[in-house]
């Protein structure tokens, strides 16, 4: 072999060698300028500079659960590239997400809380919310949002109020929840939202099959035409009301399977719009308002007040298990 030839061949095992050690070089570098990706974006720091950032902090500290006002909620500095350019890792919510699908589905669009009293606000009506229900409903995390919309099927948007998604609860409208009546109401809805969303299939079917479906959307006068003369479901819910007269509610209420009533608009006798009592107008109706007795009581004060009722309680039983009683 000419001696050219040799001087050749070393000089390729020199470049190849300069190559590899340059590339070994590289991966260490970016093996060491890689983040952790086991940091906990999900965790509240706290920040007293910040009176925001600090009330997220006291929740997360006294519930556990983190609350955000934005779905972006971290970020992490990866490394610089060729071109001298930060590349930042980002954490962000997606209301797609689940452990079998990737987040190809809806692209939700939210308008952000801005300003130090809103934002106090919106927080406020989270921890009044995680203070109400009880901690076995409790979501993984909470976004809190002035609005957010999504496409619908004519190609316009459909505003959402709330959503209950795989690992984040959404609060949407919360700036509109301007008084304790709104906010109590809103609360209360959420929570139902959430425990119709655990309850399994086949108890709601079971529950659905137990009163006549043509008691259903009845006028109480018409299914029951000895309706007592002091007959009125709205004092099931007043503090105030007698004992005797709430009992006077419930033996009618009771006799059918139901422990709610519902007013409907309809026509009287002049034809002037007027509201009647009448029954659930579906099972699903049905279904959220014993969703709202049975939290609102404790399981002993449920049975006092309906124990005497076989459709009640026949009801009760099939979905007393997915639903967190008040002790």
């Amino acid at each position: 072999m000419s001696k050219a030839r040799i001087m050749k061949m070393i000089r390729i095992v020199i470049v190849l060698f300069l190559g590899w050690c340059l590339f070994i070089g590289c991966e260490d570098e970016n093996i060491e300028s890689e983040p952790s990706y086991y940091e906990n974006f999900w965790e509240i720091k706290d920040n007293p500079n910040d009176p925001v950032q600090h009330r997220a902090f006291e929740i997360y500290q006294k519930y556990g659960i983190p609350v955000f006002l934005n779905d972006t909620i971290g970020k992490m500095f990866v490394k610089i590239d060729i071109h001298g350019d930060s590349i930042f890792r980002y954490e962000t919510i997606d209301l797609n997400w689940n452990f079998t699908s990737e987040s190809y589905s809806t692209p939700y669009t939210h308008t952000y809380i801005k300003g130090t009293d809103k934002c106090l606000m919106a927080l406020e009506l989270a921890a009044k919310y995680l203070e109400t229900i009880p901690a076995s409903i409790y979501p993984f995390s909470m976004l809190l949002t002035e609005k957010t919309v999504r496409p619908d099927m004519s190609g316009g948007v459909t505003s959402i109020s709330s959503g209950i998604f795989f690992r984040t609860l959404l609060l949407s409208d919360v700036l509109k929840q301007n008084t304790d009546v709104k906010v109590e109401k809103y609360i209360n809805k959420i929570m139902i939202d959430v425990i119709l969303n655990k309850i399994d299939d086949n108890a709601v079917d079971n529950f659905s099959k137990v009163s006549d479906p043509d008691d259903y959307d009845v006028k109480w006068e018409e299914l029951e035409p000895d309706l007592p003369e002091n007959f009125d479901p709205d004092i099931l819910t007043d503090p105030d009301a007698l004992e005797e007269d709430k009992k006077v509610v419930r033996d009618v209420l009771g006799k059918y399977g139901f422990v709610s009533s519902y007013e409907q608009l309809d026509f009287d006798d002049d034809w002037e719009y007027v509201y009647f009592d009448c029954t659930p107008p579906y099972p699903d109706s049905d279904l959220q308002g014993y969703i709202n007795e049975i939290i609102s009581v404790s399981p002993e004060e449920f049975e006092r007040r309906w124990g005497n009722y076989p459709l009640v309680m026949q009801k009760y039983e099939f979905i007393r298990d997915y639903i967190p009683m008040k002790e």
